[in-house]
């Protein structure tokens, strides 16, 4: 049985000629709706360092988000104080607005 003969060749035969001249448009939306993915967790996950900074824990990032963030400030040479830390979601949020136009 030959690899013309199999439904997966057909199924994507079909989507070439269909979606063919869309190629860059569909290569474009998604690799758009995967950083819009990152952008989103990245910008979910900041929110947890943050009621750790409100509740005024003893224990600052004693999960694994939070250390990850406070890793990535330290990284980044800036200091990870709640005011930084809501500059860097600020700054997440204008990115994806900007990217969403």
């Amino acid at each position: 049985m030959g690899l013309k003969n199999t439904s997966i060749y057909k199924l994507l035969q079909l989507f070439n000629q269909t979606f063919g001249s869309y190629k860059l448009q569909i290569i474009g939306i998604a690799v758009l709706s995967f950083v819009n993915s990152l952008l989103e967790g990245i910008g979910i996950s900041t929110l947890i360092p943050i009621f750790s900074f409100v509740a005024k824990d003893d224990v600052k990032g004693a999960d694994f988000i939070s250390r990850v963030v406070e890793n990535f400030f330290n990284f980044l040479h800036v200091d990870f104080t709640l005011k930084s830390l809501l500059i860097f979601i600020i700054a997440i949020f204008i990115i994806k607005v900007i990217k969403s136009l």
